[in-house]
């Protein structure tokens, strides 16, 4: 890979994990978080890293140069981490998936932009994950199914084989 640093969207609890799982079980490096001016709470730094209000990102870390993970919940049903995603590769970023070492995903699973696979999660053969889905570990994913954009799959949840979800 030619450049592995990266931006992190979010100072909440999902970019929290997803800071750990980058730090310590991927070849990125995190080199800022970006958010929304209105959530960054009189600070200039978050997990001792610079925190930088997201109109402001491309000044500091043009998206030529860095790639970007959209690390928000399923608030709103998954709209607001769509409408940051969406506002995201306007800006020209390239957003990466994380797919945890012990993931197990199958050789044909075919997966978008700004995916997250967590470890201990069951993906069958021929399942093919959207753009910015977040599989959270205990999941199982049966075979042939097919996984909308801007999803979210939950501890514990089950989608049997040939199943699509939409968006």
């Amino acid at each position: 890979m030619k450049n592995n640093q990266i931006i992190l969207f979010g100072n909440g609890k999902i970019a929290d994990v997803l800071l750990y799982y980058l730090q310590h079980h991927s070849e990125y490096e995190v080199v800022a978080i970006t958010v929304d001016r209105e959530f960054m709470y009189d600070s200039n730094s978050w997990n001792n890293l610079p925190l930088i209000p997201f109109d402001q990102i491309q000044d500091e870390f043009p998206c030529q140069d860095y790639k970007m993970f959209i690390a928000l919940g399923y608030q709103d049903l998954n709209r607001l981490r769509e409408s940051k995603f969406i506002e995201a590769k306007k800006k020209g970023y390239e957003l990466i998936s994380y797919i945890h070492p012990d993931a197990g995903l199958p050789l044909d699973c075919k997966f978008g932009e700004n995916c997250f696979v967590m470890q201990n999660t069951l993906i069958h053969p021929k399942v093919t994950l959207g753009d910015n889905v977040f599989v959270w570990c205990g999941a199982m994913i049966g075979h042939h199914s097919k996984i909308g954009d801007h999803c979210w799959l939950t501890s514990g949840c089950n989608i049997s084989g040939v199943v699509t979800m939409g968006k």
